[in-house]
Order: structure tokens, then C-alpha cells, then sequence
């Protein structure tokens, strides 16, 4: 038998502006100097003069420092190799991949991310007959039908990463709810939380790790599926 996956993303956030009744504020520059364009024929750039930026909160406020602050709330979500092919599959062997998605938010109190999609489903002959997702973290077991993904480094099977924080641990918080932070563990329930921030974050880029094993009363045919990875901002 053959899996095919595919995986598509879907970033969903609401835009909040920063207002009373009578005053708002776009931006605000407090410095030694700075512009937002200066342009040749050719190139533009956003200079400053003694900025350095950074985070600050209190449990009332919170303020983004530095030259360029957007007032819009901002919301990224990027998925890369999104479709997987898991080969043909044996009850010996336990067949892996991975996939890549990268979230970041700007403006709001964090994100979560969601996995929704059926597990590999066989559409051929006379019905539909789908793996069986792991509804708790399990070891991958070859001879015993699974499906299921984690976010983090294993070692059995040796796929997938640690989530790696851009440009480092102090400016990007995501990580893989518990259920999917367990090393050579996997689990897949439709609808799923797999991901979260608890503040505004930068750059994070995960790796979801993907498993399939067969048992020997699995259906042969060609399973497939589109997972749905959906970032959702939250404020």
C-alpha cells in the first residue's frame, strides 16, 4: 500500500488598532533621529539613530520598542515540502517523513495551531477504510496499524527536530503542546491543538514528524489525505 499526504496552511487573525473614544495612535518615534523611506532611483531603506528596540510588559501594559512598529496585528504562516510521500508500507518497517511550517505574530497575546484533516484514507473499491490514528502518545510499533505526528526530535524512528526559535530564544516562544512534544511518540486526533505561543512571538519553525504502520489485517490500495494546518491569532 501507498500514503500520500498533503498538507496546505490557513493563518486566520482580527485586526485591533490601538484607540480611545477621542485619540489613537498609528506609530510613534521617540529618538535621536531616524526616516521611514530614504530612497535612491534604485533602493530604499528605514534608518534610525540610537534605537535598539525590544519587549516590555507590566501585568496592565506592554510596549514594542524600536523604529519600525506596525500598528497592525500580523499573523504568518508558511508551510514548505507539503507533500509527503510515505512510500509503500510493510508490517516490518514503520515508514516516516516530515513536513516544515513556520509561524510568527506580531500584536497580539499569542497564536495556537490547529491540525484537522481524516487520517490516510483508501477511497478504492467498494468503501472507504482510513488508519488508525494514535488517540494518545504511542510508540511507533511495526505490525500494528497507526497514524499519528509529534513536533520534536526522535530517535525510532531517527525523524524530525526540535521547533528552532528565529532569531533565538529570547525573541520567539512557540511550542509543541504537550501531547506532541514527546520524543519517539506520536498521536493525531482531527482538530487537534499541535502548537502555541503565549505572547506575541517572532519566527518559529517547527517539524512535524509523520507516521505510518500497517498490521495484517490493513486494506492494500492507496491511502491518502490533506491535513489542514491552521494558525489562529489570539488576543
Amino acid at each position: 500500500m501507498f500514503v500520500l499526504l498533503a498538507i496546505v496552511a490557513s493563518p486566520l487573525i482580527a485586526s485591533a488598532q490601538m484607540s480611545s473614544p477621542n485619540y489613537s495612535i498609528d506609530e510613534v518615534f521617540i529618538g535621536s533621529g531616524g526616516e521611514l523611506e530614504a530612497c535612491s532611483d534604485s533602493y530604499c531603506t528605514q534608518q534610525s539613530a540610537g534605537g535598539t528596540g525590544g519587549q516590555a510588559e507590566s501585568d496592565g501594559y506592554g510596549i514594542m520598542a524600536g523604529f519600525s512598529t506596525p500598528d497592525e496585528p500580523t499573523l504568518s504562516l508558511a508551510v514548505t515540502n507539503n507533500i509527503i510521500d510515505l512510500g509503500l508500507l510493510n508490517e516490518t518497517t514503520t515508514a516516516a517523513a516530515s513536513a516544515n511550517f513556520t509561524v510568527s505574530n506580531y500584536l497580539s497575546n499569542g497564536y495556537i495551531v490547529r491540525v484537522s484533516g481524516p487520517p490516510p484514507t483508501n477511497a478504492t473499491g467498494s468503501g472507504s477504510r482510513s488508519l488508525t490514528a494514535l488517540s494518545s502518545p504511542n510508540p511507533a510499533i511495526p505490525g500494528t496499524e497507526q497514524f499519528g505526528i509529534n513536533l520534536v526530535a526522535n530517535s525510532d524512528p531517527g525523524i524530525g527536530m526540535n521547533p528552532v526559535q528565529q532569531p533565538d530564544s529570547s525573541f520567539a516562544y512557540g511550542t509543541p503542546t504537550i501531547a506532541y512534544d514527546q520524543e519517539d511518540n506520536f498521536k493525531y486526533e482531527d482538530g487537534d491543538i499541535i502548537a502555541e505561543s503565549l505572547s506575541e512571538s517572532g519566527q518559529t519553525d517547527y517539524t512535524m514528524s509523520i507516521i505510518a504502520n500497517v498490521g495484517p489485517t490493513t486494506a492494500g490500495g492507496r491511502y491518502r489525505t490533506v491535513l489542514v494546518i491552521q494558525a489562529i491569532a489570539v488576543f
